[in-house]
């Protein structure tokens, strides 16, 4: 006899809701006027808003924003609408996220960002509900529990409840390093190193060990904590060494996080030991780039050539042309014209060809070598070489180019940080319009969760219960970013 499984439980997914004044956020000030056929729809929504039924009110002020886009006073009254409505929080705190890109200054903005942190947290009540659902329904499923339950821890740690993913991976027996590797970076990407580091410790497997470690020591990088990097890079390496099938990849990317942190010896001896070709080259050409950086131009020409040599031990066809394509751009920028030239008279592909004749013209130009810029250019057939046309122009008109390589040369042992772009107004309304906002469930949660079909097969259940909460979880994590980003404005 089989059971057959409802879709979920739907009492235990009630969502909260707040009774608040469909006023409260109003603008203490007058906003700038809209045309009279977006007033009318504006003020129909508001109508329809105190009747109450938001979604006619939405329908209003869609109305309203499709004839004045830019308007921030229909953000906000489309942000007050949808955080009525259950399941919609996400939605609302976007609508009120794009009010204050558009109008930072205004005067109700501290009301706002109180009201978006008030539906930051029935999301998370709302998602912590969803995922104890999910949770549960893994636990019907006695010969798929483990890796169901992997799933779950992951979904705990992408919600931001690191302590509730530790439990869940200590019950996912040998699929516990996959719940730990993707435990780990969410640690990271909250600034919690210290808790990625012990995670990573207890990852037995060597593959999912030197991934994190990896991720560890990028996130130093950007932190500018050379002294740490340095160290988490070594037990990087330390692992790579106990998974040589595995080493080859993971390798690379270690020796350009050295290189990244200015230490090219390290760098240099990582790269020596990697066996693949493919990967060797690319740590190769991220070192050279280093030592560009460091102002070591004799260095860096030394290093381009042996990853020149690389290349041409087994890249082929497409690869070698996009190998050939990077060398050539490397030497071309640290002013090795001839080297440059030689990279790129073996490249087969037009597209890369000419890419690399193109890069070779600039730094001609920037060198002063007019004639030899012309030359280049005459090879460059696709490419719209009116830049070039200008800079030579420009050129003509100075007295003398100083040899300039692209990258200026940041003192090696202090990286600079990451530069984050802020969110626009557009950004948010992107994200509700056509992107991970404008999901079903995030419209409707109860009803999608309601429409989900039962089924006879409990897999098919978790499936469609871990699909849904991912969804959620993966807008909210956007929410969050874009959060971030607009605080620092």
């Amino acid at each position: 006899m089989r059971v057959r499984v409802a879709a979920v439980p739907l009492l235990c997914l009630v969502l909260l809701s707040i009774a608040q004044p469909f006023v409260a956020l109003a603008e203490t000030s007058a906003p700038a006027p809209l045309p009279p056929a977006a007033q009318e729809a504006l003020d129909k929504g508001i109508i329809a808003a105190k009747v109450p039924d938001y979604p006619l009110a939405i329908r209003y002020f869609e109305d309203a924003r499709k004839l004045a886009p830019e308007a921030p006073v229909i953000y906000l009254n489309l942000g007050i609408a949808e955080s009525k409505m259950a399941g919609r929080e996400l939605r609302a705190i976007a609508w009120f996220g794009a009010y204050l890109a558009a109008s930072p200054d205004a005067p109700n903005a501290a009301a706002v960002k109180e009201q978006i942190a008030v539906l930051d947290v029935r999301n998370q009540s709302n998602i912590s509900r969803l995922i104890k659902s999910v949770q549960e329904a893994a636990g019907q499923i006695p010969g798929n529990m483990v890796s169901n339950l992997a799933d779950v821890a992951a979904l705990w740690a992408k919600a931001g409840d690191i302590v509730a993913a530790m439990k869940v991976a200590d019950l996912c027996g040998e699929e516990k390093d996959r719940a730990f590797r993707e435990i780990a970076p969410v640690q990271v990407a909250s600034g919690d190193i210290a808790g990625a580091q012990k995670t990573a410790d207890i990852i037995q497997s060597t593959t999912y060990k030197g991934r994190v470690q990896l991720i560890i020591a990028k996130a130093q990088v950007e932190a500018r904590d050379v002294a740490g990097a340095k160290a988490t890079l070594q037990s990087a390496l330390a692992t790579a060494d106990r998974s040589p099938d595995y080493s080859y990849d993971v390798m690379g990317d270690i020796a350009e996080a050295q290189a990244a942190i200015g230490d090219i010896a390290g760098a240099q001896k990582t790269a020596d030991h990697i066996r693949r070709p493919f990967f060797k080259r690319i740590a190769q050409s991220a070192i050279a780039k280093a030592q560009v950086r460091a102002s070591d131009i004799a260095g860096a020409q030394k290093t381009l050539t042996s990853a020149q040599m690389t290349a041409a031990l087994v890249e082929t066809g497409h690869y070698q042309n996009i190998a050939l394509f990077e060398i050539a751009q490397a030497q071309a920028a640290i002013g090795d014209i001839a080297s440059a030239q030689k990279s790129a008279g073996p490249i087969k592909s037009a597209y890369y060809k000419e890419s690399a004749e193109y890069k070779i013209a600039e730094a001609q130009i920037k060198s002063g070598d007019i004639a030899g810029a012309l030359k280049s250019m005459a090879l460059v057939e696709k490419f719209d070489i009116s830049p070039l046309q200008r800079a030579i122009a420009e050129a003509k008109t100075k007295t003398g180019i100083a040899a300039a390589p692209d990258l200026a040369p940041p003192a090696a042992s202090d990286p600079q940080p990451t530069i984050r772009p802020v969110t626009t107004a557009s950004d948010w309304l992107k994200s509700l319009d056509d992107g991970p906002l404008n999901a079903e469930p995030l419209l409707d949660l109860a009803g999608y969760l309601k429409s989900l079909p039962s089924s006879d097969d409990p897999q098919k259940v978790f499936d469609g219960l871990r699909a849904t909460a991912t969804k959620i979880v993966d807008a909210q994590i956007v929410v969050h970013q874009m959060l971030k980003r607009q605080a620092v404005r």
